[in-house]
């Protein structure tokens, strides 16, 4: 079965995008956190609702206006990955 993927409940977070990246600052941890372009694409595409993989490649794809292929879905699962080690997303539980 495929992980479901979410951001964590109640965070509070500020974020500073320009072209080619961003930053996020977790108040509550108070860690900052460095997003090249690809990455903050992944971020902004998990949005406020739970997501397969699949999902939050074909809608990374589109913010970049690029093919959704295998390649992209596995920098997905690597972002996701990472993601969920900093704490800022997790496996949705039922």
């Amino acid at each position: 079965m495929e992980s479901i993927w979410q951001r964590v409940d109640g965070q509070e977070i500020r974020l500073r995008a320009w072209e080619g990246g961003a930053v996020l600052y977790d108040l509550r941890s108070g860690d900052t956190h460095l997003f090249d372009e690809l990455s903050y694409a992944v971020w902004q595409s998990i949005g406020e609702h739970r997501a397969s993989i699949a999902d939050i490649a074909r809608r990374t794809a589109d913010c970049l206006e690029t093919e959704d292929d295998d390649t992209l879905r596995q920098y997905v699962a690597r972002c996701l990955g990472r993601f969920d080690s900093l704490g800022i997303i997790r496996v949705a539980t039922a």
